[in-house]
């Protein structure tokens, strides 16, 4: 991985596990299986639940803090896992890796798209 940005992104989360092949790509299938994503990015208006957030720390209070993982667009870019709190305490930095990028819960109960943008949108899946 020759990514500066990425490795800028791992020094500023500090605690993190890098998840790689071949979980990553079951997680990404999981990930896209229960949210409804195409190539303009998440289907929004699919969600019961759903919002529009001025800026990400609004999700620390709509979701509760615990292990997520990030997605970036670019699939050489491997996922990564951290507390939430972190994520969105550094999210300039797992901004900086891609132009548009994911932030979902470890039990695929809620999706955060953050695209270039500037749109946040946060769904939590349809049961």
């Amino acid at each position: 991985m020759k990514n500066k940005s990425f490795g800028h992104c791992l020094e500023k989360l500090e605690s993190y596990k890098i998840v790689g092949d071949p979980e990553q790509w079951i997680l990404m299938e999981k990930m896209q299986n229960i949210f409804s994503i195409v190539t303009s990015g998440l289907e929004f208006e699919k969600y019961n639940e759903r919002f529009e957030l001025n800026n990400a720390k609004e999700a620390l209070s709509l979701v509760p803090n615990g292990d997520a993982f990030i997605a970036w667009d670019n699939y050489a870019i491997p996922l990564v896992k951290s507390d939430f709190s972190n994520i969105i305490e550094n999210i300039d930095a797992v901004s900086s890796v891609s132009r548009v990028y994911y932030i979902f819960a470890t039990n695929f109960s809620w999706l955060l798209e953050l695209h270039h943008d500037g749109s946040k949108r946060l769904v939590f899946e349809n049961k």
